[in-house]
């Protein structure tokens, strides 16, 4: 291989790296990771029925997180 075609595969590399790590950010960003997370925990523990949807985790995370007292004092 050439130099120019090393450099170009390296740089592709990296470039993928940085799209994945985008990804991967924007997943935390608007909730797809806690879904995901979601999903592997109730796959891990033996739970009757069947795993929310997205929809509804959406519901039950919003309310969870805004629901009761949200102040210091």
């Amino acid at each position: 291989m050439s130099v120019r075609n090393l450099l170009s595969l390296n740089l592709g590399t990296r470039l993928m790296r940085g799209v994945a790590g985008g990804r991967a950010w924007l997943a935390q960003l608007n909730g797809d990771a806690a879904y995901a997370h979601y999903l592997e925990h109730w796959g891990e523990k033996a739970h009757a029925g069947i795993p929310l949807s997205r929809a509804q985790f959406y519901c039950s995370e919003l309310e969870r997180r805004w629901n009761g007292v949200r102040r210091c004092c």
